[in-house]
């Protein structure tokens, strides 16, 4: 690994079920049929299921890999926002129906753990074939828990994105997207460009205290970063800060 990016070493990534696509077309909700990532998903669970698993679901309704049009206006929104307004100033984006959340872990508390195992309910990973007797090869990752970088970077989110994905895909991201020159932008064109192919449901980003640690400059860009993730391709965000306080 180069020099540059040794500093990123990638943290054990949490891994859950690894399943064939299987279809649910008797959706409770009416908006979630006909979609494969929702009908794909465990059996909606009672009133006590956590808010996180039941945004990934209401994420996925404006990201049906059916309708390819929809699909195309998140690449090249982010494409214009990334690329163009390198400012990253306000500009209007398709509708997302993702939310964003902002989870404060107070030590001792355990709500690390918990957000693992509810996590962990559902499938992590999720290989589609086919759709109604129609072709849809595909690898749906549901979710993906990072911890942010040390330095608060958010080329060292990128690299570290690139590298779990891989690890749970057995793609090459890392090994094609990331070279000694790459810059930020380009890094998080292709993130974004990622979490579309393989519909991410939800992104999970651990000890982001660390933004707190990094230059401000640094921490504003993160996450206005996270806030136009979510926003323009539907990717809904969970931050924990496991040094929060209420």
């Amino acid at each position: 690994m180069i020099k540059a990016i040794e500093q990123y070493t990638l943290k054990p990534v949490l891994k859950g079920k690894v399943i064939e696509a299987q279809y649910d077309n008797e959706q409770v909700v009416n908006g979630y049929t006909g979609n494969p990532l929702i009908e794909a998903l465990s059996k909606i669970m009672d009133e006590d299921e956590l808010g996180l698993l039941r945004t990934i679901r209401h994420g996925y309704v404006a990201r049906n890999p059916l309708q390819g049009e929809s699909a195309q206006k998140y690449h090249v929104r982010f494409e214009n926002r990334v690329c163009v307004n390198k400012k990253w100033d306000h500009v209007e984006v398709i509708q997302s129906t993702a939310a964003g959340y902002y989870i404060i872990d107070v030590s001792g508390q355990g709500k690390s753990p918990d957000v693992d195992l509810n996590l962990l309910l559902y499938p992590q990973v999720i290989h589609h074939t086919c759709y109604n007797k129609q072709p849809l090869i595909m690898a749906q990752l549901v979710w993906l828990k990072l911890n942010c970088p040390v330095d608060g970077s958010i080329k060292g989110l990128c690299i570290n994105f690139f590298q779990a994905v891989d690890a749970l895909l057995g793609t090459t991201y890392f090994k094609k997207l990331v070279t000694r020159g790459s810059i930020v932008d380009a890094l998080i064109h292709q993130m974004a460009r990622v979490a579309t192919t393989h519909c991410l449901g939800a992104l999970v980003i651990d000890d982001i205290q660390n933004l707190s640690q990094a230059k401000s400059s640094s921490s504003e860009k993160m996450l206005i970063f996270f806030k136009q993730l979510n926003k323009t391709i539907g990717v809904p965000i969970v931050l924990m800060d496991p040094n929060g306080e209420n």
